[in-house]
């Protein structure tokens, strides 16, 4: 009867997997943090002058960079971190390294530059030909470090285009771990960095920062696989009890429903990994489309900017334009007045002047008839006399 129960919910289990939505997870935004977490898993290696050496272990070694002298010249410094719970072809938003300063260290800066390991396996440092075969991603990032004081936490510039290459790998899987390479291979003078190292002090080793979204189907915390694995665990305990039955019949019975639990069982695993493909390619499908937004609505917004600084730029030419005018028209008034009061004054100028150049009608009516009675008198004079 137990058996019978036992083969009943595994029976009703799988009903339920088969069953069970997905979670859908469209544009979903999440993070992780993650530490140096070993010895190995951080180190240097250095020109000596003669040779080059390596460096893993030891408290009074840690991540450098830069130059420590003559014989701690061009320093590159490795750092694993694992468990790197991002699936792969996410959006990598955000990514930084922040280091905790070993010592104080003044300017000038520091030309560094950080890289990734190209690779989803990669593994802890061993020895420099380890360190120095590794692959390395196309993409970098130029970090000029300022000035360090001793225990302060500083950031790297943003590593996202150096994470975002190891993620897109086709063999990357939630999970997997990253290693950062932090250098300056050519620094032959000038000054270092020094960061704490896990050996140090583990609270203050190197520490990675990334912020992603993820786009299609996923199960939650990866549900499947885990239901899956309960699966072949029950079914291993049943066989298990099978075996120490002593009734043949339901043992035949109970050994050929095992049967079909396996061909559900593995029929299960081929629908998940097609169902995974499925999410995989939809969410590959929905990236590019969201960049395209993304993009178009960038144009959209800088459009909008150039219209308003436009309109902004329209604005005070008008401003200017209408200052101009009543600049113009009030020096316009001023002329026609100034021309209007000339003319005034040039017809009363006249008006004076004229006086002198003619003679008054009445003076001439007046000269006329003295002339005419002089002439009456000189006429009544001379028929006087000739009477006489």
């Amino acid at each position: 009867m137990k058996k019978l129960t036992i083969v009943t919910t595994i029976t009703l289990a799988i009903l339920l997997l088969l069953l069970m939505p997905l979670t859908p997870a469209f544009a979903a935004t999440s993070s992780v943090d993650r530490q140096v977490s070993s010895p190995s898993d951080d180190c240097i290696t250095y020109w000596n002058g003669a040779s080059w050496q390596f460096l893993y272990t030891g408290a009074v070694y840690h991540p450098q960079v830069g130059y420590g002298g003559p014989t701690y010249q061009k320093m590159q410094s490795g750092m694993r971190f694992v468990d790197i719970a991002i699936p792969r072809e996410a959006v990598i938003t955000a990514a930084y390294l922040s280091l905790c300063a070993n010592s104080t260290d003044p300017s000038p800066n520091v030309s560094t530059t950080i890289r990734g390991e190209y690779t989803s396996s990669t593994t802890t440092f061993t020895d420099y030909a380890n360190f120095q075969s590794r692959s390395r991603t196309t993409a970098s990032v130029e970090w000029p470090v300022e000035a360090w004081t001793k225990d302060t936490w500083y950031e790297s510039p943003s590593i996202k285009a150096v994470v975002q290459e190891i993620v897109n790998r086709v063999d990357w899987s939630r999970g997997d771990d990253i290693t950062i390479f932090w250098g300056s291979p050519n620094a032959v003078s000038g000054t270092r960095r020094a960061a704490y190292s896990y050996d140090q002090d583990a609270g203050r080793s190197a520490q990675l920062h990334i912020e992603f979204t993820s786009s299609g189907y996923t199960s939650s915390d990866g549900e499947l696989d885990e239901l899956v694995d309960e699966f072949r665990e029950l079914i291993v305990e049943l066989r298990t009890q099978v075996g120490d039955t002593g009734y043949q019949n339901q043992t035949n019975e109970l050994r050929l429903l095992l049967a079909g639990l396996d061909a559900q069982i593995k029929g299960l695993n081929n629908s998940t990994k097609e169902l995974r493909d499925s999410a995989s390619n939809l969410g590959s499908s929905i990236i590019p489309l969201r960049n395209d937004i993304g993009a178009t609505g960038n144009k959209v917004d800088a459009m909008s900017k150039k219209v308003d600084t436009t309109g902004s730029k329209v604005d005070a030419i008008s401003g200017e334009l209408g200052t101009m005018s009543k600049t113009i028209t009030g020096t316009l008034e001023t002329k026609v007045s100034a021309t209007e009061r000339t003319a005034a004054l040039e017809k009363r100028l006249t008006e004076i002047e004229e006086p002198e150049s003619k003679p008054d009608g009445r003076i001439a009516v007046m000269f006329g008839l003295c002339i005419a009675t002089f002439l009456l008198l000189v006429v009544i004079a001379i028929g006087t006399a000739m009477r006489r």
